[in-house]
């Protein structure tokens, strides 16, 4: 039933995180074909999705492209806008790792539509600092610059500290790569003080 599906899918998760990908595929698969048979097609959409990524990261490109296609079909039958900008993303990511960035862009240009017309700004944030990934691998210095800024100025308002912190380091990274020392050093300081906080000073103990 339903619940044995979504323990499957869970037990795939653990399986994946211990980097026993072949095992997290077997799961996926098995709670895929209880969700086909019982229906569900949030579910197919999201197991789908969560097995292609296995796919993608053994390199089966294929594999995971098939997987992603049959997601975005239910969740366009669903109306699941969520569901549809999330597997854009990962397919943007895939043609990103096979070194395809226009395509890559073309979907998580599709992708951050999407969540901008939801107003989700994880989502946008997401996606920007994605297509600030992108960008960079192309060498576009402002394009990705561009990205980055609106994605970390998104993450701070949500006061997510780890993702404004790992663009600043971004940044340093893209500054290093373009010989701009200085910049970098600046992004490098600013991506520290998001990612390794000071501890808050103990009060004076009073006599």
């Amino acid at each position: 039933d339903g619940n044995v599906a979504k323990t499957l899918v869970n037990l795939g998760i653990v399986y994946l995180i211990q980097d026993k990908r072949d095992e997290a595929i077997a799961c996926y698969e098995k709670s895929l074909e209880i969700f086909c048979c019982l229906g569900d097609e949030y579910n197919v959409a999201k197991t789908l999705v969560n097995l292609g990524n296995v796919y993608q990261v053994q390199g089966k490109w294929d594999e995971a492209i098939t997987c992603y296609e049959k997601s975005l079909e239910a969740d366009r039958r669903l109306g699941d806008d969520n569901g549809i900008a999330k597997t854009l993303n990962n397919w943007g990511l895939l043609y990103r790792d096979r070194g395809e960035q226009d395509k890559a862009i073309y979907l998580h240009e599709q992708s951050l539509e999407i969540y901008r017309r939801l107003k989700d700004d994880r989502g946008i944030a997401f996606t920007l600092e994605k297509l600030g990934s992108v960008c960079e691998d192309k060498g576009k210095l402002k394009e990705a610059i561009s990205y980055y800024e609106q994605s970390f100025k998104i993450y701070r308002r949500l006061g997510d500290h780890h993702s404004v912190g790992t663009i600043f380091a971004n940044l340093g990274v893209l500054f290093t790569r373009f010989n701009q020392p200085e910049q970098a050093r600046t992004f490098w300081q600013e991506a520290l003080t998001y990612l390794h906080p000071l501890p808050p000073s103990k009060p004076s103990s009073s006599g």
